[in-house]
């Protein structure tokens, strides 16, 4: 399965590439990318194609920092939900294991580890793809550390200090842009997209933060935590389930929750042979059977528990699905 990847991930890449110049419709049509693709953040592409728009640009700008000067133009936004769950936690390390859990928001081929040593912490930051060598990557991979790195100097503020970096890719002609930008020293050639940081780093709390707020968000990314074969289907019935009888359970609210636009998610379920009404109404069914057959509740309530605003609707939709009144089964299921 090709892994995917938020196309928010790109977001000011258009605007970049205007300043340096150029024309960024050159590069994402040579790329295959949709015209107005890079416009919906929301949409997911292929990570080897942004791996393939990023080094394309970089080699015809010349600009082998391109990745570097992307990412100083983004912040924790480009993460979505996970940005609110990660901006509400108590302090950066716990900003940083909610990211750990959660990064699948962005894509699933994106990973981030975090290792306490004897005197710093050391996260790692990786792309896995496979067949993908580093020097392959290496402007994505720029990217991705630079976001991380921009993201923990914002949580942490005056209390971020970054000790050192390691860079799988080869060093570039000049490898002091690096250094200014991380303002740490920066080895290339290791084994992985590293950044040391201090111990007091990690433990910097969060000002301004909301419990409510963090316990929102990261309820939300549960429930849209994505299915073990990846199957969007599921993961909508898991949030139709949660949200059953709010305001929360329609179309737009869940497409929105999963980083996905309403259009995007319907063609989704569409190429799974199902739509959002057909599970949600699936899911109604199953549950007005449950308390009609199993308890004495009153009917209204049935009706407002699965989100309805009146007992008439239940009545249409149970002759509709079983044949019946909902009183008739209530009745047959005591006999």
């Amino acid at each position: 399965m090709s892994e995917k990847v938020r196309v928010g991930g790109l977001r000011g890449y258009k605007e970049l590439v205007r300043r340096l110049g150029a024309d960024p419709k050159l590069f994402t049509r040579a790329c295959g990318i949709p015209d107005g693709l890079l416009d919906d953040e929301d949409a997911l592409m292929p990570y080897r194609q942004l791996i393939q728009l990023m080094e394309l640009t970089a080699t015809e700008l010349g600009l082998p920092d391109f990745g570097l000067r992307l990412a100083s133009n983004q912040d924790i936004g480009i993460l979505g939900p996970l940005a609110v769950a990660m901006q509400n936690s108590e302090t950066v390390e716990q900003a940083l294991r909610c990211a750990t859990t959660y990064l699948f928001v962005q894509s699933p081929a994106l990973s981030l580890d975090i290792d306490r040593l004897t005197n710093c912490t050391r996260l790692r930051v990786q792309i896995n793809l496979s067949h993908m060598p580093h020097d392959a990557m290496s402007q994505a991979e720029d990217m991705a550390i630079g976001v991380a790195h921009g993201v923990l100097a914002m949580l942490a503020q005056d209390r971020y200090t970054l000790l050192r970096v390691e860079l799988p890719h080869g060093p570039p002609d000049d490898g002091s842009v690096y250094e200014t930008f991380f303002g740490a020293p920066v080895s290339f050639n290791c084994a992985s997209n590293t950044l040391y940081l201090s111990r007091g780093t990690l433990s910097s709390s969060l000002a301004h933060r909301s419990e409510q707020l963090h316990r929102m968000a990261a309820d939300y990314l549960d429930v849209y935590s994505p299915a073990a074969d990846g199957r969007v289907s599921e993961r909508v019935e898991t949030a139709i389930r949660k949200t059953l009888g709010t305001d929360s359970c329609n179309r737009e609210s869940v497409a929105r929750a999963m980083a996905m636009h309403p259009r995007t998610l319907q063609r989704r379920l569409k190429q799974e042979r199902t739509s959002f009404d057909d599970i949600r109404d699936r899911i109604r069914r199953e549950t007005v059977e449950h308390y009609l057959r199993h308890t004495n509740m009153p009917l209204s309530q049935v009706a407002g528990l699965i989100g309805y605003a009146e007992q008439a609707i239940l009545t249409r939709s149970c002759r509709r699905w079983f044949g019946h009144s909902p009183r008739l089964i209530r009745n047959a299921a005591l006999k």
